[in-house]
């Protein structure tokens, strides 16, 4: 009965699809972050490893990469510059989508077991990477997935899925739908651990509540 009621109300509303099947089993979704929470690593990084040895001219790009991190490292540079300076290599990179496939038929095995062990079908990803790569990963995991969008030539259509927009993107696609947790190597997603009901901080395999209903714990506990 109440999954009918919840019905009429999408289709009264019009919401979004996944707004209706999380309306319809009333389950709040656990979130996380992709790199070096799921994922052992960083996925763009990773890529550029991946297309260095089959694109050797990408090694020109070398110095570019070098500069951004010390740029970044003395704040001269934003984190939005810096991640554009690093996915900068994409640009010359063909067939990304075909590539994509091939670079996680390779690096699929780096995702972290206890998130294997722990993964809900309803769990939603929400990460800064780019589509082309994010979306394969997703799919073969069976998880919703929320990052940044790329213009064909790889590059961000607007800014990155970082920070604060993380929330705003979340918003957009589930409204007002509750967080139960969300998992992050980084504290770049305070907003996101104050937007869930719990927040856990991820270093390696070891997992620390940190958040609790938006106020930050002052005796973290691991979980």
């Amino acid at each position: 009965m109440q999954a009918w009621l919840n019905l009429s109300k999408a289709v009264v509303w019009g919401v979004s699809v996944d707004t209706f099947w999380l309306a319809c089993y009333n389950r709040a979704m656990n979130g996380y972050d992709f790199d070096a929470t799921i994922l052992k690593g960083n996925t763009v990084q990773r890529f550029w490893w991946y297309c260095s040895v089959r694109f050797v001219y990408i090694w020109l790009l070398l110095p570019e990469i070098l500069l951004a991190n010390v740029l970044f490292l003395l704040r001269v540079i934003n984190k939005e510059i810096y991640l554009r300076m690093m996915e900068f290599f994409v640009v010359f990179v063909p067939n990304k989508r075909k590539h994509a496939v091939r670079f996680w038929n390779k690096n699929q095995k780096h995702v972290k077991q206890w998130y294997l062990d722990a993964k809900k079908e309803n769990d939603v990803v929400v990460s800064a990477s780019p589509d082309f790569l994010l979306e394969e990963i997703c799919s073969r995991l069976q998880v919703k997935c929320i990052c940044t969008k790329t213009r064909p030539c790889g590059l961000p259509q607007t800014v990155h899925c970082y920070g604060a927009q993380k929330v705003v993107e979340y918003k957009a696609h589930f409204g007002n739908q509750p967080l139960q947790s969300y998992y992050s190597d980084s504290m770049s997603d305070v907003p996101m651990f104050q937007l869930a009901q719990n927040g856990y901080f991820v270093r390696g395999n070891e997992i620390t509540h940190i958040y609790q209903n938006g106020e930050r714990l002052l005796v973290a506990s691991k979980n």
